[in-house]
């Protein structure tokens, strides 16, 4: 009997030995590729604030460009910007072991916000500048006979309509230029812990750690947002003209955007 019993155990020891070693194999390699999601999906968000402080630092040099006293219609503050927006959009898909178990929605609404408004300033840039190289035009061939025209008589040429699209579009450009940083900053911190709670957590990540107990492991293996660089902070670029604040003050900011 003794030595049948190594006969009969022995494969399903062998057997048990090469479960637990394909579901080792198998965890290593899903924890891997959630690893990568989580980088591309936090340098999707990243690479969307990058744009969005292109946009700013532009659309504040160029309403406080030189000629600009602060007291002309606010319509004539626009003009085309050829900014690339690298149009960069979060795959959800490769996200979804993050909601498996957490179901944190606080995360995801946060993060589906910066990609609406992310989407949205693309498509006021783009509307921008199709509109303002119409009324360039315009103004243009207006201007070379009559070169001392008033701006009532410009807007008179450009048309009503046109003056007031314009008019908005200054206004909501500014608006998204001083309140949506913020939008932005939260969608990818709050991503990032919760990617960092839900890697950190996972079984294989701890079994490694405890076996490693190295600098390398213990540091976050998770893109980082770094400040942006002073040239790009809000604080040193150029202030709007004051018509163009006067008119961003009086734009009520919704609750979940005050500071």
């Amino acid at each position: 009997m003794k030595q049948m019993l190594p006969l009969i155990v022995g494969p399903f020891i062998g057997a048990f030995a090469a479960f637990l070693s394909n579901r080792l194999l198998d965890a290593g390699r899903r924890h891997r590729e959630q690893l990568v999601a989580a980088n591309l999906a936090l340098l999707t968000l990243k690479n969307q604030y990058n744009d969005y402080l292109l946009f700013r630092k532009g659309f504040r040099i160029d309403v406080a460009r030189p000629g600009i006293i602060g007291d002309e219609p606010l319509w004539v503050l626009i003009r085309p910007s050829f900014i690339n927006f690298g149009g960069y959009e979060l795959d959800y898909k490769s996200l979804g072991f993050l909601f498996e178990h957490s179901g944190n929605r606080a995360v995801l609404d946060k993060v589906e916000l910066s990609q609406i408004c992310y989407r949205d300033l693309v498509a006021i840039s783009k509307l921008r500048t199709e509109s303002a190289v119409s009324v360039q035009k315009s103004v243009v061939n207006y201007l070379k006979e009559n070169p001392k025209a008033s701006w009532d008589s410009i807007a008179d040429v450009v048309g009503a309509d046109t003056t007031a699209m314009m008019s908005m579009i200054a206004v909501g450009l500014a608006i998204r230029a001083e309140r949506d940083e913020g939008v932005y900053l939260d969608a990818f911190h709050a991503l990032h812990d919760e990617l960092e709670a839900c890697l950190r957590s996972y079984w294989f990540e701890r079994f490694k750690k405890f076996i490693c107990q190295c600098e390398k492991v213990k540091k976050s293996r998770l893109i980082e947002l770094k400040p942006p660089k002073k040239s790009f902070d809000i604080s040193e670029l150029p202030a709007m003209p004051k018509n163009l604040v006067i008119a961003l003050e009086k734009v009520p900011i919704p609750n979940d955007l005050e500071v």
